[in-house]
């Protein structure tokens, strides 16, 4: 399968990035798929 529109992935990693409360979150985008993203929230020492 691919996927419609190649620049697709870039423009999520750039939305992704313009998005400060996911930089607050410490939160990364760890993979773009068709159809399916993964992105992880890091964790604070307590």
């Amino acid at each position: 399968m691919t996927p419609h529109d190649e620049g697709c992935a870039q423009r999520t990693r750039d939305s992704f990035a313009r998005q400060a409360a996911m930089a607050t979150l410490g939160a990364t985008l760890e993979s773009i798929e068709l159809a399916a993203s993964c992105s992880r929230c890091g964790t604070r020492p307590s």
